[in-house]
């Protein structure tokens, strides 16, 4: 009964899974609906934004790709916050709060729209509005990815929940059958029980001899006696079979439990080394990207600086041709260990392909980069490397830029990179801010 129970409520919570997956992403597609209906009720409020609104409108009914509609977001917010300094009229306040009061948001959201409306509330400043969209277009765009995250997490835990049921399944199915075999020789039992006792009855009945008597209630009575200890053998056996599957079934469990803990732990490594550069230990080119479009969020919600400094190593070719790869891997490795010990735990370096590293600088002015830079090329020129007994020289250039109010990522890597190329023409081993 308690297996029973317990398969019960697994199956309820896959269920629950289920509908919680339905949910999400019926929530997905209403928050991308509410965008389309901001996008329509904002328009007309500035002609400078109809075009974008109309675009980031266009993508929400189309995809539901994250990434594609935090793009459009961001040039919303962006061109929302530039006219954010005209002067306005009342009424698009109160035309985007009727709208914020009209609209059926997620329970989640409850909180988050009831503090917006109370922005838009009369008395507030007639560009009011403008601060209100930036941050609801941001809200939404988050609650999208969320929404996404989780049915995808759903799905791929109902996947393991349906595996492990359909194996713990087997277990209980032969716990099932056992039971059934154990009432069909209790029925079966019962039945020669009763036909026995009816036998003997009938030979009461009958007998006109105690001798006679005597010698066919003995035969019933042993039919009996047989039928029983049979079945009673019977019966030790299923419950040595109910025993031994009842342990096979709880040692299933905790095994599946610890394969399930290391397979978590596997992934956290696997997830870790998809991270790393295997040569120098530093951040790969996946986690750069990543990184790098983190904080360029971050920079644009919160402003600040940010700078970007890209490294290049100089005549690497000759040190792999003259010393083999070998070489150059440790020398890789020595530049690496000296351009990490120089950053700050808020800064970020890894290893962007071949023989160029790339570090965001957190907070850093194009100044204070180009300096921190410097102090690095020099690390790396004093840190030397010994193959084959013959000293080995090394040095670096670098190619140092801020981000500017119109950059994107790309943008701002192609100018670092163009300056990267401008310091090795000018002699390499220096630094070039752009």
């Amino acid at each position: 009964m308690e297996s029973n129970d317990w398969k019960a409520k697994a199956y309820g919570l896959a269920d629950e899974l289920k509908a919680e997956a339905r949910r999400s992403a019926e929530a997905s597609q209403a928050l991308r609906s509410i965008i389309a209906r901001l996008c329509a009720a904002a328009t007309g409020l500035d002609p400078t934004l109809d075009p974008l609104l109309a675009r980031l409108r266009d993508v929400a009914r189309r995809t539901d790709d994250v990434a594609a509609i935090e793009v459009e977001v961001t040039r919303v917010a962006d061109a929302v916050l530039r006219s954010s300094d005209a002067p306005r009229q009342e009424t698009p306040n109160q035309r985007l709060r009727d709208l914020l009061v009209s609209t059926r948001w997620p329970e989640s959201l409850a909180t988050e729209i009831d503090t917006l409306k109370d922005r838009l509330a009369d008395g507030a400043p007639a560009n009011a509005w403008a601060e209100v969209m930036v941050r609801l277009t941001a809200l939404i765009a988050e609650t999208v990815r969320d929404s996404r995250d989780q049915v995808r997490a759903a799905e791929e835990f109902l996947s393991e929940l349906t595996a492990r049921l359909e194996e713990l399944d087997a277990f209980m199915q032969k716990g099932s059958t056992l039971r059934d075999e154990s009432l069909a020789g209790g029925r079966a039992l019962d039945r020669v029980v009763r036909e026995e006792v009816r036998g003997i009855h009938d030979t009461v009945r009958d007998a006109t001899d105690l001798a006679e008597l005597r010698q066919d209630v003995g035969r019933h009575l042993a039919v009996i006696e047989a039928n029983l200890g049979s079945h009673l053998a019977a019966e030790e056996q299923r419950h040595q079979q109910a025993r031994e599957t009842e342990k096979a079934l709880r040692a299933r469990l905790d095994q599946l439990e610890s394969e399930a803990k290391g397979l978590r732990q596997e992934v956290a490594v696997v997830q870790e080394l998809a991270m790393v550069d295997q040569v120098t230990g530093l951040a790969n080119r996946t986690a750069w990207d990543e990184r790098l479009h983190q904080e360029y969020a971050r920079w644009r919600r919160f402003k600040g600086q940010l700078s970007l400094a890209v490294f290049d190593v100089d005549n690497f070719k000759s040190i792999n041709d003259r010393f083999g790869h070998a070489s150059g891997d440790k020398a890789l490795h020595v530049i690496a260990s000296a351009l990490r010990a120089r950053l700050r735990q808020s800064d970020f370096i890894a290893r962007y392909g071949g023989e160029e590293f790339a570090v965001l600088l957190i907070g850093a002015s194009r100044v204070a980069a180009l300096r921190v830079a410097d102090e690095m090329r020099q690390s790396v020129s004093r840190a030397g490397l010994h193959t084959r007994n013959r000293p080995v020289e090394l040095t670096i250039s670098a190619g140092i830029t801020e981000f500017a109010a119109d950059d994107t990522p790309e943008k701002a890597f192609e100018r670092a990179d163009a300056a990267l190329y401008e310091a090795k023409r000018a002699g390499k081993n220096r630094c070039v801010l752009k």
